[in-house]
């Protein structure tokens, strides 16, 4: 039963992840969201018919909030796998007609500053006709969405939520996912 209360509490917690506060101070998740996260596992659980044993939790719950809150540093390393694929396919990072290392590391570097100007991967006009994140030219055309990194990141891969929150990302992609992409994209060190 413990299990099925943490492994909800750490979807709820990526999902706060990505609507709220993608990197919470440990003091303050741990001390706060992690009781929040907890409770609603275990409401939920309650109203499928479940009945946890609550005085476990209680004797457990620092430990588990540990758990959660390693686990939100994996689902951030997850996410970010997920992108550096996406952009070493799609800017062509990693050409395998260098044969030094400098040349090669020399390369990287020339598009990682190119695609940094100005931040271009964000910047971009918009359709203005169609009102919703999709219509935003330049996540299209520099592979955003092309190359399926909220594809795979949200709804279809390790680290994907749509499939547990289909209210939250069955019509769009909520904005503060958006963010979140954005700002592992701007993150990235490929050295």
């Amino acid at each position: 039963m413990w299990k099925a209360i943490l492994n909800r509490a750490k979807l709820l917690s990526c999902l706060d992840a990505i609507i709220g506060n993608a990197f919470p101070e440990q003091h303050v998740y741990i001390n706060q969201k992690v009781y929040e996260f907890i409770t609603q596992a275990i409401t939920e659980l309650k109203e499928d018919g479940m009945q946890p044993d609550e005085s476990f939790l209680r004797n457990h719950q620092h430990h588990m909030s540990n758990l959660l809150f390693k686990d939100l540093g994996t689902y951030h390393s997850d996410f970010k796998k997920i992108a550096q694929q996406v952009i070493v396919k799609h800017w062509d990072w990693e050409p395998s007609n260098f044969d030094d290392p400098q040349q090669l590391a020399d390369h990287i570097l020339e598009l990682y500053n190119d695609l940094m100007e100005g931040m271009k991967y964000i910047h971009g006009d918009c359709n203005e006709e169609v009102h919703h994140l999709y219509s935003w030219q330049n996540l299209i055309s520099q592979g955003l969405f092309r190359e399926n990194l909220c594809i795979t990141g949200f709804y279809i891969g390790k680290s994907s939520l749509a499939a547990s929150f289909l209210d939250i990302f069955g019509k769009d992609l909520p904005a503060g996912a958006l963010a979140f992409t954005m700002t592992v994209v701007s993150s990235l060190s490929f050295f």
